[in-house]
């Protein structure tokens, strides 16, 4: 743990760090965070990403590593802070995974420690935490040795629990170990067998533990997996499947090796591969070899194979492996990039290192694990430092949206890939204002009133002239259900944005939209429920078998996860808001359907969040601006005010259409100067241009009265 200090000194600077995704981690943390608040254990879909289209990200993408994170915020962490400490675990739990490993292996304990230090500070691991900023990538660290432990020893608790941890985690961090995976697997069999035993029936015997063990796992991750496999036509991730773009980072081996001994990260790596191989890195491959041959001399195991399928992946970097990419290009056409397989390539380099740690005098070895973290460490971490990101995490999803407005990107990701496939606007473009005609679809509403909402369900009473479209301001997926009275009616993506859609006969109806378990989600849970019984079971079984001493640690995890689960669900209380209904026409434009402000109680000082609830009438080439005023109870000047675009200014109402329903949020700033008491909310719709406000009906002043807002003193 103390060799891995000096890789974790970026993190104990201020600031957040510059990276090529830590920002999108950042944001996803937040997210999971206000959903955990809203008592949404696993929100498979984001409703605030995408400018408030949402992304369905945690029903695709691994969400263990987030729950890090979230831990760290129960423990009374800022966002920034919990996101630098999931990092920072990160490095030290696979440092004590690879030393655990090594020394069992080698049975060795400096040769535990070489391997550990060498699996932190070979430059792609720290690229990958500080230059990519690729949470899920840098846990995948933590779970190969496990999971080779486990196999190694026979500990088929610890294989199971790495193999779902990896899924649940980084799925292509998964399909890259599986060679890995199986190679070893053969290593071990060879190695491990009993004196006098067959080679074959004990290899027939450990296959069939492994299978089950990967089976189990498989079972435990289900709910995550099993939608992934069938539900990712629905969005622009289908495209990886067999893709080519790997062989854009196809590299002659002239462009694969740094020029430099202070190893330069991207993008002043100085030649044409993202992520060359350092000379460090080089030496060490270049060492093993003879070191294997003395220890094969002395017959000790046979890391060969280990060393054959090391060189393969090494191939698989150079352009002249393209052949062999065309052969492997589905599955492992979904890695995007050749040099993903360098994670791998670590893992092996850092184990395989222990053949080069001679034997002798502890002093002598010791200063072997001086000497190697002064080289290593000297030319992996002088240029690693990225500068640091003025980060507000109290004003998100504003600031996530402001990025992706910049980037032009959409959703905080680089490729789009959870971008529904029916959405046909481009992804810069869906933020912008429009230019319509004024003539269009009216809704034929008499009145409209939002009963309850939360970013998945939202139950609306309308009262229609004739049958008409209503629509979310989500982008359809296939998740998302519409009952009328309670009864269940077609949903369909609408308009370039692809909006969730059904239609409403006339009269009066009671309207759900809610975000739904799909078949394929069902069933996933119930193949996780079933590894969870049977893994229950094998555990009962195993401590009953082994005696008092297993029984007493089976009981002591138990009682620690209840520990931990209580204390967890108590660190973060839901329902932190208060939601108002509310009915008012504006003009001809829109209703009024509701409003939502958190904290319930906001303190002097304290920013105020207000989102309000539009029902489009019918669309406009106008972008109206909206107000949000406090004023004292005489309703006269405001004491604060937020005046914008609707949606932070990425949903201008040249984008509504008719019979949106769309969510409006605002940042009410409150004087810390502002006594204690009791004062009132407005809001409206104003043309810009002119300073004139929509009518609303019942005032002259084109306000609508919100309600009373109670200002606490300031702590």
């Amino acid at each position: 743990m103390l060799l891995t200090l000096p890789a974790l000194w970026p993190l104990g600077r201020p600031g957040y760090w510059r990276s090529d995704d830590g920002l999108i981690h950042l944001f996803r943390l937040a997210a999971l965070r206000g959903a955990v608040e809203a008592g949404v254990w696993y929100p498979r879909l984001f409703p605030e990403f995408a400018f408030e289209y949402g992304f369905a990200v945690f029903h695709y993408y691994g969400p263990l590593t987030y729950y890090v994170g979230l831990l760290l915020t129960g423990a009374g962490m800022g966002i920034v802070s919990a996101m630098k400490g999931a990092f920072g675990l990160s490095l030290v739990a696979s440092a004590l995974a690879m030393w655990w490993l090594a020394r069992e292996v080698w049975e060795d304990e400096i040769a535990g420690l070489v391997g550990a230090l060498v699996y932190t500070y070979l430059p792609y691991h720290l690229a990958d935490v500080y230059r990519r900023g690729a949470l899920a990538e840098s846990w995948a660290f933590v779970w190969w040795p496990v999971i080779m432990w486990g196999v190694w020893r026979e500990h088929w608790g610890a294989t199971v629990l790495g193999l779902a941890a990896l899924v649940l985690t980084h799925n292509l961090s998964a399909l890259l170990f599986a060679p890995v995976l199986v190679v070893w697997w053969g290593v071990v069999v060879w190695t491990r067998r009993p004196a006098g035993t067959s080679l074959w029936p004990h290899a027939a015997a450990s296959a069939r533990r492994l299978t089950a063990a990967v089976g189990l796992a498989a079972l435990l991750s289900a709910f995550y997996w099993l939608p992934v496999l069938l539900e990712t036509k629905w969005v622009l991730l289908a495209g990886d499947v067999g893709g080519r773009g790997f062989l854009r980072h196809l590299y002659p081996w002239s462009e694969l090796i740094s020029r430099s001994l202070v190893y330069r990260y991207v993008p002043d790596q100085q030649v044409a591969a993202e992520h060359p191989l350092s000379w460090v890195h080089l030496a060490l491959l270049l060492a093993l070899l003879p070191a294997w041959w003395r220890w094969r001399r002395r017959g000790r195991w046979p890391s060969g194979p280990l060393l054959v399928l090391l060189a393969g992946l090494l191939f698989l970097l150079a352009d002249m492996s393209r052949p062999v990419w065309e052969l492997i290009a589905v599955p492992f056409g979904m890695v995007q990039y050749p040099w993903r397989w360098l994670g791998p390539i670590v893992l092996l380099t850092a184990l395989l290192s222990g053949l080069v740690v001679p034997a002798g005098g502890r002093r002598a070895r010791a200063g072997l694990v001086a000497g190697l973290l002064v080289v290593v460490g000297g030319s992996s971490l002088p240029r690693l430092a990225t500068g640091t990101l003025a980060v507000e995490p109290g004003r998100y999803p504003e600031v996530m949206w402001a990025e992706d407005f910049r980037l032009q990107q959409i959703g905080a990701t680089w490729t789009a890939e959870y971008l529904p496939r029916w959405v046909r606007e481009e992804r810069w473009a869906v933020p912008r204002p429009v230019n319509r005609p004024d003539a269009g679809p009216v809704l034929p509403a008499e009145r409209a009133r939002l009963v309850s909402a939360t970013p998945w369900r939202y139950e609306l009473e309308v009262e229609l002239r004739a049958a008409a479209p209503l629509r979310l301001h989500q982008f359809y997926l296939p998740a998302w259900q519409v009952w009328v009275d309670g009864r269940p009616v077609p949903t369909w993506p609408s308009t370039s944005l692809g909006l969730v859609t059904a239609t409403v006969p006339p009269g009066r109806h009671r309207v759900t939209f809610a975000w739904r378990t799909t078949r394929p989600v069902a069933a996933g849970m119930a193949l996780t429920a079933a590894g969870v019984a049977l893994g229950l079971a094998a555990a009962v079984w195993w401590a009953r078998t082994g005696g008092r001493g297993r029984r007493e640690r089976l009981l002591l995890v138990g009682v620690a996860s209840a520990l931990a689960t209580a204390l967890v669900v108590g660190a973060f209380p839901a329902g932190r808001g208060r939601f108002t209904p509310a009915s008012v026409a504006v003009g001809d434009l829109a209703w009024l359907v509701g409003w939502q402000q958190a904290p319930a109680e906001p303190r002097s000082g304290q920013a105020l969040s207000i989102t309000l609830y539009w029902l489009s009438r019918r669309p406009t080439r106008q972008n109206y601006k909206v107000f949000v005023h406090l004023t004292g109870p005489d309703g006269g000047r405001p004491l604060a005010q937020s005046d914008g675009d609707p949606g932070g200014g990425y949903t201008p109402t040249s984008r509504w259409v008719a019979g949106e329903l769309v969510p409006d949020r605002h940042r009410l700033e409150v004087p810390d100067t502002l006594p204690a008491g009791e004062y009132l909310l407005w809001a409206g719709l104003y043309d810009f241009a002119t300073g004139e406000r929509l009518p609303v009906e019942g005032r002259e002043d084109g306000r609508i009265l919100l309600g009373r807002v109670v200002i606490r003193p300031s702590e």
